[in-house]
């Protein structure tokens, strides 16, 4: 991920990741948040639902996007409700300097 508004507009979007148990889940991009970027740096995060049935640690996972192809985020689980558990992947880049 670049930037957040390369995120933004992907919400509501689907990502595949591979379970433990190798079955592939599909979580949902639900929330693409703003965490305080400034001139020098762009701070966000992505909340991600995946199902009840097959909950994920914390770690790098694999994920697949069919705009943004395959990427390795890092993902925290963060809460648990009647529809799934959310998962959070925090993205702090640098900005490249304008001469």
């Amino acid at each position: 991920m670049k930037s957040f508004s390369e995120a933004a507009p992907l919400q509501g979007s689907s990502f595949q990741v591979a379970s433990v148990q190798g079955e592939p889940l599909t979580l949902k991009l639900t929330q693409v948040q703003d965490k305080g970027s400034n001139e020098i740096v762009e701070q966000f995060s992505l909340l991600l639902r995946g199902p009840l049935n097959a909950p994920l640690e914390q770690g790098l996972y694999r994920l697949q996007h069919e705009i943004l192809g395959t990427v390795d985020w890092m993902i925290v689980p963060v809460a648990k409700d009647a529809e799934g558990y959310l998962y959070e992947a925090v993205f702090n880049l640098l900005k490249n300097e304008q001469s």
